[in-house]
């Protein structure tokens, strides 16, 4: 779920709210004919704004999620390329702790690799 969320951030995030929109005007304003729409129960009319504060959380988390993915892949992308993790933590305004907890995504392998290269004669 996180890659496709990292991968359709934005296509989400519009069809979530084109379709929140569409939901919530569509009620108001009796948009189309009404014979287009069958008699709804009231059950379901009072379900109407549960839906749609749903609808909204889910987009809300779409959007905060597919920042956080962003994020961490730009601290991954720097610690790859060898920028010591102090300056990473200084430059993404992230402790060095949390850093290493939630944000580097580097391999323990990657990770070796890169210490074996800073001290190559050891």
């Amino acid at each position: 779920m996180e890659r496709l969320v990292r991968e359709r951030t934005g296509e989400l995030t519009a069809l979530l709210t084109i379709v929140s929109l569409a939901l919530v005007f569509g009620a108001v304003l009796r948009v189309g004919p009404a014979t287009a729409l069958p008699a709804a129960p009231d059950a379901l009319l009072s379900a109407i704004p549960h839906v749609n504060a749903l609808i909204s959380a889910t987009a809300i988390g779409t959007i905060v999620g597919g920042i956080r993915a962003v994020r961490r892949g730009a601290i991954t992308h720097h610690l790859k390329q060898d920028t010591p993790p102090r300056v990473v933590s200084d430059r993404m305004n992230v402790g060095r702790d949390t850093l290493s907890e939630h944000y580097d995504a580097r391999t323990p392998r990657e990770k070796m690799e890169q210490r074996r290269n800073h001290l190559p004669d050891i």
